[in-house]
């Protein structure tokens, strides 16, 4: 077992998909070894080439991305070899639900902060 760790976990904005509701917005997640050494990628990851469909006519989403810190494509299946002094980083999309024509014009304008 290698000791990996998820460096890096945020939410990407603007991924929610577009739909009469917002989706939830994608992930990217960037693992390394914790010493800096080369790893093995068992890859199974879906929805790489072809966008996952939007639910009740809301429109597909971005492709996933599987890549090295150092900007190298990876392979959706099969076994990988993540260089020394590498990371790999995915990037998930995100979804949306019902066709975006439909949404509320109120809920394509951004809220307001509060302020107290």
């Amino acid at each position: 077992i290698s000791p990996i760790v998820i460096w890096r976990k945020e939410l990407l904005s603007d991924s929610g998909g577009a739909g009469q509701f917002h989706g939830g917005l994608g992930q990217i997640m960037e693992y390394g070894h914790i010493e800096g050494a080369a790893f093995i990628l068992s890859a199974m990851f879906e929805r790489v080439t072809n966008p996952a469909q939007g639910r009740e006519t809301g429109q597909t989403s971005a492709n996933r991305k599987i890549y090295t810190s150092a900007g190298k494509e990876l392979n959706a299946k099969g076994q990988q070899l993540i260089p020394a002094g590498e990371h790999l980083i995915l990037e998930m999309p995100g979804g949306g639900i019902g066709n975006p024509r439909e949404r509320e014009i109120s809920q394509c304008l951004p809220k307001k902060l509060k302020t107290s």
